[in-house]
């Protein structure tokens, strides 16, 4: 403003115009970093090993409902020789997934690892049955866990479990039979 109260004409702060742009220009730098860091944080899936019992979740009310009086025979020594008329097919494997958040996701809870193993051990058991019945089987057998067709335990004792952040994953890799050899031994 002039002496007389009339526009000058000029700015009333003269500050360079680069300098204005950098705050902003620094906030804006500050949220893209903080945007950066939390989605790689998000990203980094969790995937973690556990390996569970068979009998503990055998002996689950859920996984005997789901089996009923069908053989299920563990370990492949189970299996009958090769090219025995009593095989049906060749090696079936399935996945099993559990929900962290269970059957109900409006539930909001979140599950013990070792819930939703067992949850995904029963989703495994119900696809080897489903295939049994189909296939019209006397039982299922030779089964061992093999994730994702990968490192097999054949203990007969152990299955393995991915849990991630989300979902947890048990694959089972079994052999189906016109009738149960050992009357379900192994069960």
């Amino acid at each position: 403003m002039s002496p007389r109260g009339e526009p000058s004409g000029r700015p009333l702060f003269n500050f360079p115009h680069r300098s204005m742009n950098q705050p902003a220009s620094l906030v804006r730098a500050t949220l893209v970093g903080l945007s950066v860091l939390l989605l790689a944080s998000v990203a980094q899936a969790r995937n973690e090993t556990f390996m569970q019992p068979v009998g503990v979740a055998m002996h689950k009310s859920y996984s005997r409902e789901v089996v009923g009086d069908l053989p299920m025979l563990w370990g492949s020594t189970t299996v009958p020789a090769d090219g025995s008329s009593d095989l049906i097919g060749g090696a079936i494997t399935v996945e099993g997934e559990g929900s962290a958040t269970g059957d109900n996701p409006r539930k909001h809870e979140s599950l013990s690892d070792e819930t939703v193993c067992n949850h995904a051990f029963r989703s495994a058991l119900a696809k080897l049955v489903e295939a049994a019945r189909d296939a019209h089987a006397g039982a299922v057998v030779g089964i061992v866990s093999a994730y994702k067709g990968g490192h097999v335990i054949d203990d007969g004792k152990t299955f393995e479990c991915h849990a991630g952040a989300a979902w947890s994953h048990v694959f089972l890799r079994a052999q189906l039979v016109k009738s149960s050899s050992a009357d379900g031994a192994g069960q």
